[in-house]
């Protein structure tokens, strides 16, 4: 039983991780994404 538990934890810690790391991907490429759109907001602003 003390293996299987230390299988199920060592998936969830896996699977955590991974969700964690593509949460991050998603958040850094919004936040690149929103930037470029305020710099071609700007853009056409002072043209």
């Amino acid at each position: 039983m003390e293996g299987v538990l230390q299988s199920v934890k060592a998936f969830l810690t896996a699977l955590a991780s991974q969700l964690s790391s593509l949460i991050k991907d998603q958040t850094d490429s919004t936040a690149a994404k929103i930037h470029h759109v305020m710099e071609s907001v700007r853009e056409a602003l002072l043209e």
